[in-house]
């Protein structure tokens, strides 16, 4: 069996089992050595939800060429928190947040906001959604936004409102920004 079928097959059992055959077929590319078995990768819950968003956009998005979105982008942010064991709850659609607050910025710096569309597909009950594209020229000011602005100033508002204390502290570490937790107020019961 070819290798990229391997991983595409994997990939229909579980994304556990695809990370795994994923690593076996880097393993043995690079190395010419036999992998070494290992226990598959155990995935939080919440980490299903964007493997699977990720694997639905492999399969179903093709990008028109010169162009790119907000969902690609924001992998590489999920993927450093990941890295320091942050698993996001599956309702904080990170890469709605950004999109929205990107759009908005666009807005107020006076560029044009009608941009092309591409359909984003969930595996859940949202279905298909529509979501923006853009072009290239304004991937390095994106990038930047993202880490000056974003990052910084609106990112820690928007999570904190889906992790608990604890997670806010390992979020912190890892991006390098307080994020201070929410507490909720119990109601008194009369």
């Amino acid at each position: 069996m070819h290798p990229k079928l391997a991983v595409s097959f994997a990939m229909w059992l579980s994304p556990e089992f695809e990370m795994m055959v994923s690593e076996w077929v880097e393993q043995w590319l690079f190395t010419n050595q036999k992998p070494a078995i290992q226990e598959p990768i155990k995935l939080h819950p919440y980490q299903r939800v964007w493997y699977e968003r990720l694997r639905l956009f492999e399969e179903k998005t093709k990008l028109p060429k010169g162009r790119w979105c907000v969902f690609e982008e924001v992998g590489k942010l999920m993927r450093n928190l990941e890295s320091n064991n942050v698993s996001l709850h599956d309702r904080a659609t990170i890469d709605i947040s950004v999109g929205r607050t990107w759009c908005h910025w666009l807005k107020q710096n006076g560029y044009e906001t009608d941009f092309e569309q591409y359909i984003h597909h969930y595996p859940d009950k949202r279905g298909e959604q529509l979501a923006n594209i853009y072009p290239y020229k304004l991937l390095g000011e994106f990038h930047q936004w993202l880490e000056e602005a974003y990052i910084p100033e609106k990112f820690p508002e928007y999570v904190r409102k889906f992790v608990t204390s604890e997670e806010c502290k390992l979020i912190s570490e890892a991006i390098g920004y307080e994020i201070k937790p929410v507490f909720k107020r119990l109601k008194a019961k009369i």
